[in-house]
């Protein structure tokens, strides 16, 4: 893959990142400010959901990848993910 192709594709990812990223900071100092939870305690916290998302990320991947099944696959990614939470709603 080209480095153009590289950035073009960094540069498609960066509003998620920035939003998450944004997100999570706010909710640190909500931990912090209002909750009154000791920073080292909110820093892990958030810290074990990352990597805990990280882990699970592998595992349903790696499920998704080798389940095969009678029916093609869904043509939209989105389409996917809506089916698979809807049986938890």
């Amino acid at each position: 893959m080209t480095t153009w192709k590289k950035i073009i594709y960094g540069a498609g990812d960066s509003g998620f990142s920035l939003t998450s990223t944004a997100l999570a900071l706010l909710y640190l100092d909500f931990l912090v400010s209002v909750v009154g939870l000791d920073p080292r305690l909110a820093g892990i916290s958030i810290g074990l959901g990352r990597i805990w998302d990280a882990f699970n990320d592998l595992v349903i991947g790696t499920l998704s990848d080798r389940t095969c099944s009678r029916w093609p696959p869904p043509p939209l990614p989105l389409v996917r993910r809506c089916l698979s939470v809807w049986p938890s709603s």
